[in-house]
């Protein structure tokens, strides 16, 4: 499976590391607004660093490990698109957040 990364801090990087030595999956590249820790993260993964709008292009599943008050923004932005989705904790800011997501991981 085609995966992308969206956020390249602390979690981003645990999961970047861990998604490049996954046997049953791609790591195809991750994308971080801070272009120097994306690039960074990226070279450590041995990946690329994508746009936002080419990361969703490129994946058919994307880690969400973004800052929390993204998370909404982003997830729903990846489920819209028809990508499977694993995002980070907490889901999303408030409990409409997340049932919209949960809604829309239902319905695609």
């Amino acid at each position: 499976m085609r995966i992308g990364l969206a956020g390249a801090g602390h979690f981003g990087r645990f999961h970047a590391l861990k998604l490049a030595k996954a046997p049953r999956a791609q790591l195809v590249g991750l994308f971080d607004p801070n272009q120097a820790r994306a690039q960074a993260v990226a070279k450590e993964a041995n990946t690329a660093v994508f746009s936002w709008p080419a990361l969703l292009d490129a994946c058919e599943a994307l880690v969400i490990a973004a800052p929390a008050e993204a998370h909404f923004a982003v997830a729903e932005a990846a489920l819209l698109a028809g990508k499977h989705v694993l995002v980070e904790k907490p889901i999303a800011a408030t409990l409409a957040e997340a049932d919209r997501l949960a809604t829309l991981a239902r319905e695609r």
